[in-house]
């Protein structure tokens, strides 16, 4: 069912314009993910209620809330900041929600005692947020903003200002919580990492429109637009000199024409191959001739300039022939040790291609 829906919102800035519709179901984790000033904060605040859009209706459980107040639309939200009240213990800030909406004193303390074992922080109930660190503080946003059980869960870039580390083992829990409430959930971030990792679903915005909005494997792997492709992921772009029938000519050798195709944004003049590091094979050490022999498809001859072993996987940048740069990320142990050489041919997953014109 659609449990959150907007429809046909439009807010209009000197020069920004947002333009949007969508719809979010029942106990989703859905991610709004784009580069700053992408409009995905802003949009954010319009489904809060914060900001009032020009145009356009919102709908929550099929019940118009466009012009409703924010402490009428029974959402919560966490700011980047925390937002904490200083002058509360963790304790008291986590049961603010509850006593605001006037609950009993039984089901307050059942809730406080509840959320506080889920995020792990049963000792530092009486401790001011002003002694907690900046994973703790985020804990405690988090509870007390889902405290009240309100009908969705707005984060807005919850975990921007914590080391890799914390971010990781937080983004976790959030996942955690999410699973283990079901609540309904918008988290906004453009750390691509964070929203394929956690997300049921993803909408990726760019200059205040939505590029497409997906699953995060389907987004990863079949991205709709240039800029979802160049957005999501790493990638690599081979530049189009030539198409016919069936084949591709680019700057580093001829490709099987890809079955898929997907369009240039407006401001991008060039045609391209895309496609993932992860996509290629490595097929041995080669110093000239073509990479693939007399069947060369999809084979490229490149010199290696820089690998890194990485555990589990070698990430390789190499330079073609001509063009620019690609990046490899290769899987399988035994060709590691062709890497010792100065130039390798590899081949390219005729079926992971995709042509961008």
């Amino acid at each position: 069912m659609k449990y959150l829906e907007l429809r046909g919102i439009y807010k209009h800035y000197d020069d920004f314009d947002i333009v949007v519709d969508f719809h979010i179901e029942n106990g989703e984790l859905f991610t709004l993910s784009g580069p700053s000033g992408c409009g995905k904060t802003t949009l954010l605040r319009i489904i809060a209620g914060f900001i009032k859009p020009d145009k356009g209706k919102i709908f929550l459980s099929g019940k118009d809330i466009t012009d409703l107040p924010p402490r009428e639309r029974n959402i919560s939200i966490v700011f980047q900041n925390y937002a904490l009240f200083p002058n509360r213990n963790v304790y008291k800030n986590i049961t603010y929600g509850p006593e605001s909406k006037r609950w009993d004193k039984m089901r307050i303390a059942d809730k406080a005692e509840s959320l506080l074992s889920s995020i792990r922080m049963e000792k530092y109930a009486a401790r001011n947020t002003d002694m907690l660190s900046g994973g703790e503080k985020q804990r405690v946003a988090l509870a007390r903003a889902i405290a009240a059980e309100p009908e969705i869960l707005l984060l807005d870039e919850p975990l921007s200002a914590l080391d890799v580390t914390l971010r990781n083992t937080l983004r976790n829990e959030i996942r955690e919580i999410h699973e283990k409430t079901g609540l309904t959930t918008i988290y906004v971030t453009h750390d691509q990492e964070e929203a394929l990792s956690l997300s049921d679903r993803i909408c990726v915005m760019n200059n205040g429109r939505i590029e497409q909005t997906d699953s995060p494997l389907n987004l990863y792997h079949n991205p709709k637009s240039s800029f979802t492709a160049r957005f999501i992921g790493e990638s690599n772009w081979l530049k189009i000199t030539g198409i016919s029938d069936d084949k591709v000519m680019t700057e580093a050798g001829l490709f099987k024409k890809p079955e898929r195709t997907i369009p240039l944004n407006e401001e991008e003049k060039l045609s391209y191959i895309f496609f993932r590091p992860e996509y290629c094979e490595i097929t041995g050490p080669q110093e000239s001739g073509p990479a693939g022999g007399n069947n060369n498809l999809n084979y490229i001859r490149v010199k290696i300039t820089k690998k890194t072993f990485l555990g589990s996987y070698y990430r390789v940048e190499a330079q073609p022939e001509a063009g620019e740069n690609i990046k490899i990320i290769l899987y399988d142990y035994f060709p590691y040790k062709t890497l010792d050489k100065d130039y390798a041919a590899f081949r390219i997953d005729p079926e992971k291609t995709i042509c961008i014109t």
